[in-house]
C-alpha cells in the first residue's frame, strides 16, 4: 500500500556513484509473514548489525517482539528495490518502545522531557521506532531520502488521528533535525550510549508538522535556481549601497571643501 504520493520530478540528485535514483515510491505493510515485511526488516536489522549493536536478523527483532502488533514497517522503494524506510509503532498494549526504556533507564529523560511525557495524548500518539537506509544509499542523497520516510510517518500520523509522534534518535543525525525542525521537535533528555550508538529521546508535535518540510513541492534545481536569485539580489543590494554611500561621501568632501573656500 502506498503511503505516501512523491513528486515526479528531481526531488533528489543522484549521489555520486551506484545505485542511480529512479522511481521512487514509499510502500508499507503491517503484515510479518509479507515478503515486504521482510525484506524491510532485513535491511532494519543490517542497519543495526552494521553498528555492532546485534549479530543476526533474529536478534534485533526479537527486541521489536513485544510491537510485533502494533507495528508497519515503512519501505522506500527505488525502482522496486528497499533503499531505506523504517518502523512505525503505533499505540497498543506494549505501549511505546522509547517510554519503556526510559522506564528500564536504558534510555534518559529530563525534568522537562518527563514533563512533556506526562501530557502526552497517548491513544492519539505513535512511535518512530527505526529509521533506516541500506548502507549504498547513505550518501550526499540520504538526508532527502530519510525527508521522505519522515513525510510517511507524518502521512500515516495525520491518517490516523495522531498528534504527537516519539522517537529515539542518533545523537549526530538529532542535532541536525532539531535544529531544522524546532519548530515541533523537542530533545527530552540528555544522549546515552544506547542500540548502538549515542541517541536520545525526541518528542514530536504532529500539529504543527507540515509535509512541506519533508517532501518540497519543488525540485532541486527549482530551489538552486531560487537560490541563486536571491544571492544575486542580494549582491545587488549591496552594490547599490556602496554607490549611495559613496555619492553621500563625495557631496560630504564637495561640501566641505566649498566651506573651506569660503572661509
Amino acid at each position: 500500500m502506498s503511503v505516501i504520493d512523491i513528486p515526479r520530478h528531481d526531488l533528489i540528485a543522484s549521489p555520486q556513484g551506484p545505485p542511480p535514483l529512479g522511481w521512487l515510491e514509499v510502500q508499507s505493510s503491517s503484515d510479518p509473514n509479507s515478503l515486504l515485511w521482510d525484506t524491510i526488516t532485513r535491511v532494519e536489522s543490517g542497519v543495526f548489525m552494521d553498528c555492532g549493536y546485534v549479530a543476526t536478523h533474529e536478534e534485533l527483532q526479537r527486541e521489536y517482539e513485544d510491537y510485533l502488533d502494533s507495528s508497519t514497517m515503512i519501505g522506500l522503494l527505488n525502482d522496486g528495490d528497499v533503499a531505506g524506510g523504517g518502523r512505525y509503532i503505533a499505540y497498543g498494549p506494549a505501549g511505546f518502545k522509547t517510554i519503556n526504556d526510559i522506564i528500564k533507564g536504558r534510555i534518559e529523560a529530563d525534568k522537562n522531557g518527563l514533563d512533556m511525557l506526562a501530557n502526552v495524548d497517548y491513544p492519539h500518539a505513535a512511535e518512530i521506532g527505526t529509521t533506516i537506509l541500506e548502507k549504498q544509499y547513505r550518501s550526499r542523497a540520504g538526508g532527502a531520502l530519510v525527508g521522505l520516510v519522515y513525510g510517511a510517518f507524518y502521512q500515516r500520523a495525520v491518517n490516523t488521528d495522531v498528534t504527537a509522534l516519539l522517537a529515539t534518535l542518533d545523537y549526530g543525525y538529532a542535532k541536525g533535525f532539531l535544529r531544522r525542525f524546532k519548530e515541533f521537535a523537542t530533545q527530552l533528555g540528555p544522549p546515552v550510549e544506547y542500540m548502538g550508538s549515542l541517541s536520545v529521546p525526541v518528542h514530536m508535535d504532529v500539529t504543527k508538522m507540515d509535509m512541506e518540510m519533508f517532501v518540497p513541492s519543488k525540485s532541486q534545481e527549482e530551489l538552486r535556481e531560487e537560490r541563486k536569485r536571491a544571492r544575486l539580489l542580494r549582491v545587488a543590494e549591496r552594490h547599490v549601497a556602496e554607490i549611495y554611500e559613496r555619492r553621500e561621501d563625495a557631496e560630504t568632501q564637495r561640501l566641505e571643501d566649498l566651506e573651506q573656500g569660503i572661509l
